[in-house]
């Protein structure tokens, strides 16, 4: 395989006051910038070095079902308006209203004082337990203990 290092024109809100690409050297994978690039590129000009990756099909980004599948672990994926930082994770009392600039709040319905964000991390990891048990599947917490034993044992 090999790269195309080349210094091109990155400022699109200013109009070019020459080529669109000064210059372009292929090189083997692996190899660093060579000196020709190199050496024409000034810090603050406008133009930036550029790598290309020759003869290889796209690069494409894998999905998180698919990194999941190929680590052997479940995905559980929660809905983004699961209200998991205004509702207490001790009685499940739901607070109605709060801005997002109140990082510390006491439930209503139980009185315990929240940190709003390790109070959604809990609810978060609660959210998935229940989701993975609701599957019929056994849920082992990071430190080896196990929740509820079913059929199928999985890393939560």
């Amino acid at each position: 395989m090999k790269w195309r290092y080349s210094l091109r024109w990155k400022l699109p809100h200013r109009p070019c006051p020459g080529p669109r690409e000064l210059i372009s050297v292929v090189v083997e994978a692996g190899q660093a910038a060579p000196e020709e690039v190199m050496s024409r590129w000034v810090a603050g000009s406008g133009y930036a070095v550029c790598v290309d990756f020759l003869g290889q099909k796209q690069i494409q980004r894998w999905s998180d079902e698919r990194k999941a599948a190929e680590k052997g672990v479940h995905l559980v994926k929660l809905d983004q308006w699961f209200a998991s930082s205004k509702t207490c994770h001790c009685c499940g009392h739901k607070m109605p209203e709060m801005p997002l600039n109140k990082r510390i709040w006491q439930c209503l319905g139980c009185g315990v004082e929240h940190d709003r964000d390790i109070n959604a991390a809990i609810n978060i990891e609660c959210k998935g337990i229940m989701e993975l048990c609701a599957a019929g599947l056994v849920v082992q917490s990071a430190h080896g203990g196990q929740r509820k034993s079913v059929t199928q044992t999985v890393a939560a």
